[in-house]
Parts: C-alpha cells; sequence; structure tokens
C-alpha cells in the first residue's frame, strides 16, 4: 500500500517466480515470495490489504445509515479501491498492479484534500467546480507520468507531500473541537499512523534480522492494517465534526470495542 523513501531495490529470485512469473515491480518486500502457495507472491501482505476493503465498505454502510455527508463516500469508496490495488500488487509483484496500488492512492489522497477543503472555495459555485477540475487534470497527467517513467521515491515523496494538507487541515479541525470523545478519534487516528510508519521502518530497515527471527513478524502486513483504521478514522472524526456544524448531537459507539462509528441523536439543545 503506501510507502515512504528508503526503498528496497528488487532482486528477482529466478529458482521462485510462482505463479505470476518474475518480478517486475520497482518494489520487492522483506516477506518471502511464494511460500504459503504459488498463487500469491507475498501472502501476508496480500490478505492484510483486506482491512482497507472490509473498513471501507462497512464506512458507506454506515455512511448511508446513519444519514451523514454523501461527499465522504469518495474517502470510503478510495480505501476499497487502495486495498484492492495493493492486494493485487503484493499477489502478484508485477509493475502493472503495482500502479493499481499507488495512483488510486494518489487520486484517493486528492479527493480527501478537497473535501477536507471544499468550504475553502465553495462560493461562487463555478470557481468550486473549475478547482475541482483541475485536481482532475493534476490526477490524470500525475497516472500518466507515472505510468510512463515509472518514478517511485519521487512518487512517495509527492504522496506524503500531498498527504500533509490533509494531517493539517485535521488537526485545525481539533483544534477547534472540545468533546473528549470526538477529538480522542483523531488522537486514535495519528497513533495509528505513527505506529504503522514504525512497522513499515522496521520491517525495511531491519529486513535480514527479520528474516532470522524463527517467526516473521511481518511489519508491512501490520503497517496496512493500521493505515485501514488510519484512513477509516479520518472520515469518522469529519463525521462527527459536520454534525456539530449541524447543529446535531453525535455519540461515537464502538463496534467490537474497536471500529469507532458516529450515531446521531439529536438536536443539540
Amino acid at each position: 500500500m503506501i510507502t515512504i523513501p528508503l526503498v528496497m531495490a528488487v532482486e528477482e529470485d529466478v529458482t521462485n517466480l510462482g505463479f505470476w512469473g518474475p518480478v517486475t515491480a520497482t518494489i520487492d518486500w522483506c516477506e518471502e515470495n511464494y511460500v504459503w502457495t504459488e498463487y500469491i507472491a507475498e501472502f501476508f501482505n496480500t490478505i492484510s490489504n483486506s482491512a482497507l476493503v472490509i473498513l471501507g465498505i462497512y464506512g458507506i454502510y454506515q455512511n448511508f445509515r446513519q444519514r451523514h455527508d454523501n461527499s465522504l463516500l469518495a474517502a470510503w469508496l478510495s480505501m476499497i479501491a487502495v486495498g484492492v490495488g495493493s492486494a493485487a500488487f503484493h499477489c502478484t509483484l508485477r509493475y502493472v498492479e503495482q500502479q493499481c496500488d499507488e495512483t488510486p492512492m494518489v487520486w484517493g489522497q486528492l479527493a480527501w484534500n478537497f473535501l477536507l477543503y471544499k468550504e475553502k472555495f465553495s462560493h461562487p459555485k463555478a470557481w468550486r467546480h473549475f478547482v475541482a477540475v483541475l485536481f482532475i487534470i493534476y490526477a490524470a497527467v500525475f497516472a500518466y507520468l507515472h505510468a510512463i517513467f515509472r518514478f517511485t521515491t519521487a512518487f512517495q515523496w509527492h504522496f506524503v507531500f500531498i498527504s500533509a494538507f490533509s494531517v493539517r487541515k485535521l488537526v485545525q479541525v481539533y483544534q477547534k473541537m472540545k468533546q473528549p470523545e470526538g477529538r480522542r478519534i483523531l488522537k486514535e487516528n495519528m497513533a495509528a499512523l505513527v505506529i504503522a510508519v514504525t512497522f513499515w521502518l522496521a520491517d525495511h530497515l531491519l529486513c535480514d534480522h527479520m528474516q532470522s527471527l524463527p517467526v516473521n513478524p511481518q511489519g508491512h502486513a501490520v503497517w496496512h492494517i493500521l493505515m485501514g483504521y488510519y484512513c477509516y478514522t479520518g472520515p469518522i472524526f469529519i463525521q462527527y465534526y459536520q454534525a456539530l456544524e449541524t447543529n446535531r448531537k453525535p455519540h461515537i459507539r464502538r463496534v467490537m470495542f474497536v471500529i469507532p462509528i458516529v450515531e446521531v441523536r439529536s438536536k443539540l439543545d
């Protein structure tokens, strides 16, 4: 899924090609290839993307059920697209599937940025449409250039850069919010991000050590799961804030004691 600099060079193991053939992606990960089945290159890195898909689908369901802002559906759909694309990438380790992972990441982040900042260009309506068109053009140009030039480190820095805008906006909303249960969601959101990055770095920088252990901790798979929670709780935090802004009374309920959803009980007094 999401990656940051310090890319591991691809070293093809010609003795273990598996069903999908040689590695053509620009990145290979610490998990050993084709250990569990000849049909999945990186088994745990593949199935761990189910966190993104399942939470994305559940987010859509609750979005309709609780009658939240339908524009947030773009965030949930982006989660699903990235989860499916990332699973395809780790399953095959082919460049085409790598594009199916990385391009939706950028498109989804651009959509998330647009949703978070849309009030800044909501008037006049023509201006909002113009900005939306600019975002679409930007996304299309990126997809074309990324497919042609196959840049990896530049992609990662670019993704970090555009992601910083959403983090900045969420922190601004956090500073406005007074409700502890709402603020807690963003704390969990940021904690998931920090811990996920830590696992990513450990999986990359300590790969030889990880593979020498009796059981590989599968840090990149843990990264996927935690990033699923990170991507899920961002829109949840915004749902809570939007309910307050529209004079409704939001409440956080936990599913299985972990997964938060925003229920709207009544109008504020």
